[in-house]
């Protein structure tokens, strides 16, 4: 009956009821929200990364026009160090090629492979092989590589691997970080 009594001289209670209630609520809706940022900022990198290869691409297309040259150096697509005729650039709006948060660009030669997952593209040998220019980006997180992997080439391929397409992913399951290939054009 004490108890009672208490409880019954007691106000604001129902305030603080509603306050819990209130944070509790509000609690909620601060994970959902976090949640989906979170994934917002993981799609806005994958647009980002998959627009800098497709720029890439464009910058060694316009390099090729001017100067009537393949080339597997990525700063002649920065500055024309390598003195090319026509050259008409900077093709890009990067200092070098150092990549601002995973590791550096490259050029290079070589087939694509389909049938060995996680590989990079095999130097070109014969010249009945068809050779291609792959932009090369290393030491990009291995779940970011795999989700550009699929912006790019679209799902994976029935056996989930990401080895054909424009974009070949090779994976370092010991760092966990992944190296891009990305077809540019044939040689």
């Amino acid at each position: 009956m004490l108890l009672f009594k208490k409880l019954k001289s007691q106000t604001g209670a129902l305030f603080g009821m509603d306050a819990r209630i209130t944070l509790a609520i509000f609690s909620g809706l601060s994970v959902i929200a976090g949640t989906a940022g979170y994934g917002y900022i993981q799609q806005t990198q994958v647009t980002a990364l998959a627009t800098e290869l497709d720029n890439i691409s464009k910058a060694y297309t316009n390099f090729q026009l001017d100067t009537s040259v393949n080339t597997n150096t990525f700063s002649d697509l920065l500055n024309n160090d390598g003195g090319q005729l026509g050259w008409s650039g900077p093709y890009m709006i990067m200092s070098s090629e150092n990549h601002v948060s995973f590791g550096r660009y490259s050029l290079e030669y070589g087939i694509e492979m389909r049938k060995i997952k996680g590989r990079s593209p095999r130097p070109c040998v014969n010249r009945r092989d068809i050779c291609f220019v792959w932009a090369k980006l290393t030491e990009v997180p291995a779940n970011l590589a795999a989700s550009v992997d699929e912006h790019i080439d679209g799902a994976l391929d029935e056996k989930g691997s990401p080895d054909s397409g424009r974009l070949l992913v090779d994976i370092d399951q010991a760092t966990d970080k992944a190296t891009l290939y990305y077809r540019l054009t044939r040689k």
